[in-house]
């Protein structure tokens, strides 16, 4: 997804024009709190790059559908913009319980099973590598 945020905005302009306010900030802060944690870390000097590793899901699905990024970038990988939110929320209504502790029931396992099925499939058509 990163690399193609840098193929169609430019290496150098990606982070500013490819990513809506609230994610910059969102990314920023994970990083802010992961120096926090591991103060180390702040020599690396995290580029907005490095930063972009700390998005979620959310965060993930917002930038695919902001601005000129799904006409431009994602329409052709997966086509329908309210299939790829419900798939996307689908998969997080299944990551989100587990990660916070709680049980998830079983439509959300078979909703959040199905999402990844199909996500994976649409990576797969475009050969992309969703870390990348």
């Amino acid at each position: 997804m990163l690399e193609n945020l840098k193929r169609f905005y430019g290496s150098s302009k990606w982070w500013k024009q490819g990513l809506p306010g609230g994610v910059k900030s969102k990314a920023d802060e994970k990083w802010l709190a992961e120096i926090d944690r591991k103060p180390y870390l702040k020599r690396e000097k995290r580029s907005n790059e490095g930063k972009f590793d700390y998005l979620g899901l959310g965060e993930l699905m917002t930038t695919i559908i902001y601005g000129q990024n799904w006409d431009d970038i994602f329409k052709d990988i997966f086509q329908n913009k309210k299939n790829f939110e419900r798939r996307i929320k689908d998969i997080m209504a299944l990551r989100n319980p587990t990660s916070h502790s709680r049980k998830a029931d079983d439509q959300d396992v078979l909703d959040g099973i199905s999402g990844l099925g199909w996500l994976s499939r649409c990576i797969d058509d475009h050969d992309l590598n969703p870390y990348t």
